[in-house]
């Protein structure tokens, strides 16, 4: 991540960008069902999510970089909001076995 983006970040962006808990919470949701993961996943990411808009407004998309950094942002923010599709709900509300 490039130092410009970590200043903008939250305090507590390097705890929740780590890889094992983001990890552990998808193995939860996936394997586990677990609806609090599901949750919980979709408010730290949202908040994770915010800096972006401010390096958005203060730096603007003058490089590849900054186009990139959206079309993940993008990306996240449509594979947070499959979680919650009604298909999905289905599939947390059924019974393993």
């Amino acid at each position: 991540m490039p130092t410009y983006a970590r200043a903008a970040a939250s305090p507590y962006y390097d705890q929740w960008n780590s890889r094992e808990r983001r990890t552990l919470l998808v193995f939860l949701i996936s394997r586990r069902r677990s609806t609090w993961a599901k949750w919980l996943l979709i408010v730290l990411s949202a908040a994770a999510t915010a800096p972006w808009a401010a390096l958005l407004r203060r730096s603007g998309v003058a490089d590849w970089a900054g186009v990139l950094g959206l079309f993940q942002g993008g990306l996240q923010i449509v594979s947070l909001l499959y979680l919650i599709h009604p298909a999905s709900r289905a599939w947390f509300a059924s019974a393993e076995e």
